[in-house]
């Protein structure tokens, strides 16, 4: 499952929503508004708390407990695609809001500022899940694919359907999990 946070920086309220400036941001287009990054402080923060991240890289990369993040940015905004379970990406908020960039989660279309009515400091913690979640995802993935043997001669696609249905419930289990978390 991928999943992914933006920060930036306005200097004053602006009018263009959240959702506009990210996806500006995320075409390197101008946004009237935005304050300049101390981008080489913020790679400093961020290579110190993840240490096998290494900015020079083309695709910048660290792993985690049991996912990664995948790091871009530009002298306005920093982007955090996070795959898996991601319950070190609180210190991806930490060390954001020491530059006071509030989160945008454009999954939940939120913006954690004041000028929109959400405090930074009520950002959502990030969270592994719990051995007991983990063994339900695992209990369900091993159901679907047991339902798949595959030197079974099948018409159709049972076994991938099984597959297909497995992964969905895994996303659809971790979709669920989130919500309940943020709301």
């Amino acid at each position: 499952m991928s999943y992914d946070i933006t920060f930036w920086k306005q200097q004053r309220p602006l009018e263009l929503p959240p959702q506009d400036i990210y996806l500006k941001v995320l075409r390197n287009e101008p946004v009237n508004g935005l304050e300049k990054l101390p981008v080489d402080q913020v790679l400093g923060r961020l290579k110190s708390a993840f240490p096998d991240f290494d900015p020079a890289e083309d695709f910048p990369l660290a792993r985690t407990s049991q996912g990664s993040i995948e790091f871009s940015w530009s002298d306005y905004h920093f982007r955090f695609d996070l795959r898996g379970i991601c319950g070190d990406c609180q210190k991806l908020v930490d060390i954001m809001g020491e530059f006071n960039c509030p989160m945008y989660d454009p999954q939940q279309g939120k913006r954690y500022d004041l000028s929109h009515g959400i405090a930074l400091g009520e950002t959502p913690p990030f969270e592994d899940t719990t051995p007991e979640q983990r063994a339900e995802m695992e209990r369900m993935l091993a159901s679907a694919l047991s339902q798949f043997e595959p030197g079974k001669n099948r018409k159709g696609c049972a076994g991938r359907a099984a597959m297909f249905l497995a992964g969905l419930t895994a996303i659809a289990c971790e979709v669920a999990h989130l919500l309940a978390r943020w709301d």
